[in-house]
């Protein structure tokens, strides 16, 4: 009576294990029992945590049955499979001797004998494929039983950890699922009071689903409170507006955070319930084919010739029974799972529409937290004009107030400057007051650039740190900056402490003539980067301080004027002399040069005695810048006083004399034609 049973067992077996996965996944979520349709409202989602509890058990206890029926019917040897597998084991070696058999009469060269097997080969081999056609289905079953022992290790997985959040337990459990093969399987839960579900804490929930689809994540809401506003604009954690929206955002979060879980659960049953008809459906298929194979085997034995010996004839009568009794059981399985489809197709409808429900019901949360993350934004955000008026109220004072020092600190520092020009001029013994005043311009100058930068800075530093912007990574910034710069601009710093060292020195200053180079001129600027020279013809020279190698100062402390008198050879030197003496002694005399020439000439004599005359050679100290103007004057009068006085101011000439020795023929003609060309 084996064959009696082929497929039966295995089939109805994991028929009911697949709704049971389905009917414990429904009632642990829903707090209802297993059996019955899932209507298609939010009603059972209102279930207390009592019966939530209590319906989890009852899944979890379920599943752990199913799970532990299943296990046993794999390592059982009196299974389907291992009946088929039998079967075909014992026809294959069969059908495989009396081939063997056949080929060896045929060597033997016994052919009556090898003919008479051949004959059984047909009938042999129908039972065979039939055997073949058993074991396939019956590993195909194997295969769905082991599909549905991790589906249902899964479900108790998922169950137990509901179990456990629902109890309010931190740690996660372990699994409940029992071993695969033998073994004792996990005791059932015991029965404890129902716990208030543990309130979730306020912080960022995971990715949910929403109505996109199972699969269709959507990013949890951030907590942008305070994000996007900066320390300095955001209002006093003591203001009861900004705490009440703080207050409300976490209890809309909250809210979310739970309508999230419950649709995660509903996703959840829903794939289970998925899985459960894939595994039933794929039990429909293979009693199909058992049905088929069974029908096969009856249309065989039904047309085969009855034996006549009387043990094969009952053989022959049993295996008959047997084929059209699993014929009929199949078809009668049939109808059943294919009404226990459309029963589940019915009920995962419900579940669709259960789980729109409560994604339209997330919906409405995200957008109330969307709601109160917006008004906490605008309360915090720096540019609304409410936090706009309160900043102005808290910090403008104070940014005002920074802003007129800085206004009165550059006063101060202009005005202070004006002291230093008075100070240096009236307490320095160093050159003339005009000497002086030229300096301290120039260190007045440099004093209020560098005043002036100080102040800025300051004042900015000072106002960033008001509104509240960190000056401490600035500073880090502002070193690493400096650091960057010294390496990357030597010269700039070259020119700097170049021009640092001659103000220092005093080697010049504003209004004073130099030569720096080849470039000769006035200065009219003096920076710590760069002088600016002005030369006679009006062109301005920019000269970074870096690349001055040598200064020649023309108007330092004093000057000179040096003034060579040229006579015709013919004059009385001595007497020269003392008539340019004379002039000097008038010059100094005079009411508008005179108090430029600090000493009385300075004669130095004949200085050189050139082509057409002698040069006389004089010195007039003076006033820095004044030794053109005194020297211009002092040329005027010496020529005015050598034309009255008859003095040859000598111009280059030259004379011929032509020498012929005496007694040369053509020496009278030529020294007459020479004589007249002289004349």
């Amino acid at each position: 009576m084996h064959r009696i049973h082929f497929s039966r067992g295995l089939s109805l077996l994991v028929c009911c294990a697949g709704l049971q996965l389905l009917f414990a996944a429904r009632g642990q979520a829903d707090g209802q029992p297993p059996p019955g349709p899932a209507p298609g409202t939010a009603q059972k989602l209102q279930a207390t945590d009592a019966e939530k509890i209590a319906n989890t058990r009852d899944s979890i206890k379920q599943a752990t049955t199913a799970l532990e029926k299943l296990q046993k019917r794999l390592v059982d040897p009196d299974s389907e499979y291992a009946r088929a597998e039998t079967e075909f084991e014992t026809l294959n070696g069969k059908l495989k001797a009396v081939k063997t058999a056949v080929a060896k009469f045929r060597k033997d060269q016994k052919e009556a004998e090898a003919v008479a097997l051949e004959a059984a080969l047909p009938a042999l081999q129908d039972d065979w494929q039939l055997a073949k056609d058993r074991f396939d289905i019956a590993i195909r079953q194997r295969k769905v039983t082991l599909e549905t022992i991790d589906d249902l290790k899964r479900r108790i997985e998922s169950d137990t950890q509901l179990l456990d959040r629902l109890e309010g337990r931190a740690q996660p459990r372990p699994s409940m699922s029992p071993p695969v093969s033998g073994g004792k399987p996990s005791d059932p839960v015991p029965a404890v009071p129902p716990k208030t579900e543990a309130k979730p804490a306020v912080d960022v929930p995971p990715a949910i689903t929403l109505p996109g689809g199972p699969g269709a994540p959507v990013a949890a809401p951030a907590d942008t409170a305070g994000a996007s506003v900066g320390q300095s604009s955001a209002p006093d954690e003591n203001d009861q507006t900004v705490r009440q929206a703080r207050e409300l955002l976490s209890t809309r979060r909250n809210e979310l955070r739970e309508v999230e879980a419950r649709v995660r659960a509903a996703d959840e049953r829903m794939r289970i319930m998925e899985r459960a008809i894939r595994n039933i459906e794929k039990t429909l298929g293979l009693e199909q084919e058992a049905a088929a194979q069974a029908e096969k085997a009856v249309a065989k034995l039904s047309g085969a010739k009855i034996p006549e010996d009387p043990v094969e004839r009952a053989a022959h009568t049993r295996r008959g029974t047997e084929a059209a009794t699993r014929l009929a059981e199949s078809r009668e399985r049939i109808q059943r799972i294919t009404d226990r489809i459309a029963s589940l197709n019915e009920n995962l409808e419900g579940l669709k529409a259960e789980r729109d429900v409560v994604s339209q019901e997330a919906e409405q949360k995200q957008q109330q937290v969307s709601a109160a993350e917006a008004d906490l934004n605008a309360l915090l955000n720096p540019a609304s004009t409410r936090n706009l008026f309160r900043w102005v109220l808290a910090k403008g004072p104070h940014v005002l107030l920074i802003l007129a020092g800085m206004f009165v600190a550059h006063l101060v520092a202009r005005q202070f400057s004006h002291h230093i020009v008075r100070f240096i001029t009236r307490n320095s013994h160093r050159g003339s007051s005009g000497d002086r005043e030229n300096r301290a311009s120039t260190l007045v100058g440099v004093f209020r650039y560098a005043v002036g930068l100080v102040v800025f800075g300051g004042g900015v530093v000072m106002i960033l740190d008001e509104i509240g912007v960190p000056i401490v990574p600035l500073m880090g910034g502002a070193a690493v900056l400096g650091l960057a710069v010294a390496f990357g601009a030597q010269n700039l710093i070259r020119d700097y402490f170049t021009g640092f060292m001659m103000l220092m020195e005093d080697q010049y200053s504003v209004n004073d003539v130099v030569k720096i180079g080849a470039i000769s001129g006035l200065v009219e600027l003096i920076t710590l980067r760069m002088t600016v020279l002005r030369d006679l013809e009006g062109v301005r020279h920019f000269i970074p301080h870096g690349t001055v190698t040598s200064v020649s100062n023309l108007t330092h402390g004093w000057s000179r004027a040096m003034i060579d008198v040229p006579v015709g050879y013919k004059e009385n030197v001595d007497r020269v002399i003392d008539v340019l003496m004379d002039l000097s002694r008038e010059m100094r005399l005079d009411p508008v040069l005179g108090e430029h020439i600090l000493e009385d000439a300075e004669m130095l004599g004949v200085d050189a005695l050139s082509d057409s005359g002698a040069v006389v050679r004089f010195l007039l100290k003076t006033r820095p810048l004044k030794q053109w103007p005194v020297k211009r004057e002092m040329l005027r009068r010496i020529k005015n006083r050598f034309d009255e006085l008859g003095i040859e101011i000598p111009f280059p000439r030259r004379t011929v004399y032509h020498r012929f020795p005496e007694g040369t023929a053509g020496a009278p003609t030529l020294a007459r034609e020479s004589e007249r060309n002289a004349a």
